[in-house]
């Protein structure tokens, strides 16, 4: 036979949290004090005293980390791109295959693109 719930509902999944020492000795205290089980003191606690909730900023959706992550994978790919336009520009100019105004429009227009993406991330080194 099923012993007969103290409460008109079943109570839900257990929660757990840690203390330090001076905040349990601290809770310990109370808890004699107020004569109670500790889940009916917790219980009581959490849903009947006025206590100030403070928000903590929430944490980006899994849809918005995997996007950024996406964004930095576009921006190292590009990156990449520039570097071996730099190299072949640079290996080119040496061997005299490529013009040397050729060559100096092609590093302006790379500053443009470096300034245009620095722009873009205030914290780019």
């Amino acid at each position: 036979m099923v012993r007969p719930s103290k409460f008109e509902e079943p109570l839900a999944r257990p929660r757990s949290f840690r203390l330090r020492q001076a905040e349990d000795e601290k809770f310990a205290k109370k808890l004699k004090e107020a004569n109670l089980e500790t889940s009916e003191y917790i219980r009581n606690k959490l849903l009947e005293d006025k206590t100030e909730v403070v928000a903590r900023p929430q944490r980006k959706n899994k849809e918005a980390r995997l996007e950024l992550l996406r964004m930095v994978g576009q921006l190292q790919r590009l990156g990449n791109n520039i570097n071996q336009l730099a190299y072949r520009a640079n290996a080119d100019h040496l061997a005299g295959t490529l013009s040397e105004q050729t060559y100096r429009d092609l590093l302006s227009q790379l500053e443009d693109i470096s300034l245009d993406l620095k722009s873009c991330l205030p914290k780019w080194d």
